[in-house]
């Protein structure tokens, strides 16, 4: 065995040795096949997270209502949505009709056609209303990236924020930050990344990220279920303002405390919602897209998206007769002020400075894997998981999705049936020692029965042991979820909630997957469940889900 990868011993060792009964997950039954639908086909959008807003708030159905014509729309993080514009302009399968991503620097090439913008939000940085009176900072004249800095240094901030390298918003204030520090006002340049004082003042900003998420719109109900627990983990965050103007929204509702929002005068990022078509769809489509875009921009619509807390109209960021219900000025919003915008580096910076983030600037992760070795996994579940596994471990595969570990990273691998049948850990990330765990995984042999529950108590319990205090934690089972053994949900309850419960526990569904039981985890553990049975892009969205928080 390679040096650099160690079976889980130690405090740990008496959790592995448990052998439970044998058992077999009882299959689901087939679905009975679909009925096709009657009426014209979805207009099929690609959209990121943040326009879900609408969504909730009627606007898209309120659109099919009036016009007949269906949407399908499914939300990605920005950097996703980009991988994939890139790709179709290849190798275009016809599954997407439009994009509509946070920026346009996230639809390049020529495959998406009439980028057309429908609302506009600043990145603001939010804060702890009683911390900001203690900084002494005030919205009336604002901050600097050095105020930031300063706060930073005195030990005050806990920051929540998105994934620089998978959401847009996490991506702009990067960008921006990086930018004001270099201090030219010119974009940044690739030299710009190789300069070191330059980085070490970048890495000392994320050393406070403390709680991280795939996409702002995760980022925004893990802070406020952080904030109304009464117990709060997390005192700033970053987000585009038209979410923090939803989270103020709910915290008030919740009757807490709203943040207080600050405009960093150096780093000012916007988020300009671009909606395109993409080359090759049909007449028909092209129709439903304009008829789209007419009722996006028609003056009754662009109010409503106004209402939500987002900036509108042709020219300029000021907010003419504001609803103070939503640009409220006691909370920090500012619809007077036209900030100076931070100018982006062309499209090859973007990415290298991405993987600059991921490499060099980001805290380490610590990723507990659950890995399902149960009969039921027998056949396609296992292939389904050794896929998924290479795709992480494999450093060059993993590099394309900006998933790619961090010298930082420390990678735990349990596998499990009915108990648990063997653990590894492997840090850092050497690209030789990722392999060598994936061919443990590829070798393991299967065992009996499934306890689920089990192994998440025990991939709880190896974070807790195991992580830094500067590495972000998290579960991932690989799983179908058909527990039939050994602990209950209640005894991982009972365990989470003993301890500081801050850790997220996220499954991906494998073979014939029973998704009920993993709901219940995410639930408790502010996780998620991401189906991965559908390739690689399914996989790499559950991955990309799963390893944005931390």
């Amino acid at each position: 065995m390679n040096k650099h990868l160690a079976p889980i011993f130690g405090p740990l060792a008496a959790l592995l040795l448990a052998t439970l009964a044998c058992g077999r997950g009882q299959e689901q039954e087939a679905s009975p096949a679909p009925t096709e639908p009657s009426g014209p086909s979805p207009f099929r959008i690609v959209a990121a997270s943040e326009v879900k807003l609408l969504e909730d708030a009627g606007v898209l159905a309120d659109f099919t209502r009036a016009t007949g014509i269906p949407l399908s729309t499914e939300y990605r993080g920005s950097v996703e949505i980009k991988l994939k514009v890139e790709a179709y302009a290849g190798n275009n399968p016809g599954d997407v009709d439009a994009f509509w991503t946070a920026s346009p620097i996230w639809m390049p090439g020529s495959l998406v056609r009439e980028k057309t913008s429908v609302m506009r939000t600043y990145v603001v940085f939010g804060v702890d209303p009683a911390l900001a009176e203690d900084l002494g900072w005030d919205t009336r004249d604002g901050i600097t990236i050095a105020d930031v800095e300063q706060a930073i240094n005195a030990g005050s901030l806990q920051l929540a924020m998105p994934s620089a390298s998978q959401d847009d918003a996490g991506a702009n204030f990067y960008l921006a930050v990086l930018t004001g520090l270099k201090g030219t006002g010119q974009p940044v340049v690739e030299e710009d990344l190789s300069d070191p004082d330059l980085l070490e003042r970048m890495k000392a900003i994320f050393s406070v990220v403390t709680r991280s998420a795939s996409h702002a719109e995760s980022l925004r109900t893990a802070f406020v279920e952080d904030r109304l627990s009464g117990d709060p983990q997390f005192n700033s965050f970053v987000l585009p303002e038209s979410m923090a103007i939803a989270a103020n929204q709910e915290l008030v509702a919740g009757g807490v405390a709203p943040m207080t929002v600050f405009y960093i005068a150096d780093a000012v990022g916007l988020q300009n919602y671009t909606l395109g078509y993409v080359a090759g769809i049909s007449e028909g489509k092209v129709d439903q897209f304009s008829t789209f875009v007419q009722y996006l921009r028609s003056p009754e619509v662009q109010a409503r998206i106004q209402a939500l807390g987002f900036r509108t109209g042709y020219v300029g960021m000021r907010v003419e007769n504001p609803d103070t219900g939503v640009f409220n000025s006691g909370w920090g919003i500012n619809t007077q002020s036209e900030f100076a915008l931070t100018q982006l580096p062309k499209d090859a910076v973007i990415s290298l400075a991405l993987n600059v983030y991921q490499l060099q600037l980001r805290l380490g992760s610590y990723t507990a894997y659950c890995l399902d070795f149960s009969p039921s996994m027998e056949g396609n579940g296992k292939e389904q998981l050794l896929v998924a596994m290479r795709l992480l471990l494999d450093q060059n595969a993993a590099s394309r999705y900006f998933l790619q570990a961090s010298p930082q990273d420390t990678t735990t691998a349990i596998m499990f049936d009915g108990g648990i049948l063997a653990g590894y850990t492997a840090p850092g990330n050497d690209p030789g020692t990722l392999m060598n765990l994936y061919g443990l995984i590829e070798n393991q042999p299967f065992g009996n029965a499934t306890n689920i529950y089990g192994c998440a108590i025990t991939a709880l319990k190896d974070v807790e042991i195991g992580a830094a205090a500067d590495q972000l934690p998290a579960v991932i089972l690989l799983t179908d979820g058909m527990h039939n053994t050994g602990e209950s949900y209640g005894d991982l309850e009972e365990f989470y909630r003993a301890t500081d419960g801050s850790v997220p526990v996220f499954s991906i569904l494998m073979g014939s997957a029973d998704e009920s039981e993993l709901s219940a985890i995410a639930q408790l553990t502010n996780g998620e469940v991401c189906d991965g049975r559908g390739g690689e892009e399914d996989l790499v969205r559950c991955f990309r889900i799963s390893k944005g928080s931390n």
